[in-house]
């Protein structure tokens, strides 16, 4: 009886067994059957296989670009013919674990070449470039040639662009194809513009031609900002040149190059007796600055601190008439505070007479509270009594006024085939925060060039007239 019942028993295990087997079968014969699947993104695809199947994908987002368009060529097609679509098509490989399909991105089957390629960088003439720059564009690093022109590179898969450049020669492209060094020529920039500086009497020399230090500084840098004095907008513009701009009203500033005065060149002609602040920043072409003294070859003893050298505009860079309005307003901030002072007690008051002390000894005296005291008078210009009230406690916050710069240009320029010409009227106007403090500056300027042939004439006149009704004082006097 028992072998009858364990026989039964082991008889419905192996039906169920074959009934489980039979039905995963089954299940993934569907899962292997012909899927439909429409055009559209790589996501929406995987939610229509989803659908129809029991399987769900994993992949990372970072990876696998979900919005990838996916063009279906066959709508109605077996999963696996499928995959491998997308597996030739699109790089996209898949893996099924369980009911779990993993889908990854295939790796790149580029190899390199080798661990290093080498090569030598040299101009036509067959020296050697030393610092030229060799750029991997794909992974964007590079290398500097050595003294000998040699480079090398490490890991420089096939087909690798790279970039090689040098100052004054043309850019050169190299695509690596096969082989482990490579002779690289370039050629020289044939319209390579060189830095050109003005020397003394107005020659023009390359600047890496000189044998002393020169630094240059364009005229249109000096138009934006302008002030009073063009030495103001040279701070912090030219190496060694120190600018103290003095906080006093209308004081010129003081200009050292490397602790001593250099010279002041205006058009090739040196000047004793002129500043920076009988130039209007308008009519600057350029100023160049030359140092150390060697450059006191060109002016002699005067020179021996250095020069600067100022360039005025002589006409216009275009054919034809010009015109030219430039404006400009600062305005001060004033004081960023003002004492506080007390207002409640005055001057000492003498009891015996009730006139109060006027020299003005004691500031903690009686309280001003508008009891009768002898004091003096400014409009009857007497001692009386009158009541003894704190009315100048605002004096020096209502003494103050806005102060202002103001600078107008107008210049008409005219270039023919001949030469140009140009004229302009300059003013500036400097208000200061004290009363009676304006300072007005004038410049009119004239200037030409001429040229025939070999022959060239270059000539400017400038009249400047400056005027103050309260100048040369140092700070505020009443």
């Amino acid at each position: 009886m028992k072998n009858f019942i364990c026989r039964n028993q082991l008889c419905l295990l192996i039906s169920f067994l074959l009934s489980w087997t039979f039905s995963a079968q089954q299940t993934n014969t569907k899962d292997l059957d012909i899927i439909n699947v429409k055009t559209g993104s790589l996501e929406s695809i995987f939610k229509q296989i989803e659908t129809q199947t029991s399987f769900s994908f994993a992949y990372n987002n970072q990876e696998i670009d979900e919005n990838q368009l996916i063009e279906v060529t066959e709508s109605k097609q077996k999963l696996t013919t499928f995959f491998s679509f997308l597996k030739t098509h699109y790089q996209i490989s898949s893996n099924k674990i369980g009911n779990v399909i993993y889908v990854t991105k295939l790796k790149s089957m580029k190899k390199a070449i080798s661990d290093k390629i080498t090569g030598i960088v040299k101009g036509t003439d067959g020296e050697p470039l030393f610092g030229a720059t060799i750029l991997n564009r794909q992974s964007n690093r590079g290398v500097t040639a050595d003294l000998d022109g040699t480079f090398s590179m490490d890991g420089i898969e096939k087909n690798t662009m790279l970039e090689i450049s040098f100052m004054g020669y043309k850019s050169d492209e190299l695509r690596v194809t096969q082989g482990n060094f490579y002779t690289i020529v370039l050629k020289e920039e044939s319209n390579q513009l060189n830095e050109v500086v003005i020397t003394a009497l107005g020659i023009k020399r390359e600047e890496k031609a000189l044998g002393y230090s020169v630094q240059k500084v364009e005229g249109n840098t000096l138009e934006t900002v302008k002030g009073v004095d063009v030495a103001t907008s040279l701070t912090g513009k030219v190496s060694g040149l120190l600018v103290q701009n003095s906080t006093e009203f209308s004081e010129a500033p003081e200009i050292t190059l490397r602790g001593e005065t250099p010279l002041l060149v205006i058009d090739g002609i040196p000047y004793g007796n002129m500043s920076l602040r009988d130039i209007s920043s308008d009519d600057i072409d350029e100023i160049s600055v030359l140092k150390g003294s060697t450059a006191a070859a060109l002016y002699g003893y005067r020179g021996e601190n250095g020069a600067i050298m100022v360039t005025t505009k002589k006409g216009s860079n275009h054919n034809g008439v010009s015109v030219a309005f430039n404006t400009g307003a600062m305005f001060s901030n004033g004081f960023l505070a003002i004492p506080e002072m007390q207002s409640t007690f005055g001057r000492l008051v003498n009891t015996s007479t009730n006139t109060y002390n006027a020299k003005g000894q004691g500031s903690w005296g009686v309280e001003m509270a508008g009891q009768d005291v002898i004091q003096w008078d400014p409009i009857s210009k007497s001692y009386k009594e009158m009541p003894y009230l704190p009315i100048g406690k605002n004096n020096f916050e209502n003494f103050l006024e806005q102060g202002y710069i103001t600078n107008n240009s107008l210049s008409i320029a005219n270039k023919g085939a001949l030469g140009s010409l140009r004229s302009s009227v300059t003013w500036v106007q400097n208000k200061g925060q004290y009363p009676n403090s304006m300072f007005d500056k004038f410049t009119y300027s004239l200037g030409g060039e001429m040229e025939l042939d070999k022959f060239k004439l270059s000539t400017n006149m400038s009249y400047n007239n400056q005027k103050s009704p309260n100048i040369g004082f140092s700070g505020y006097t009443g």
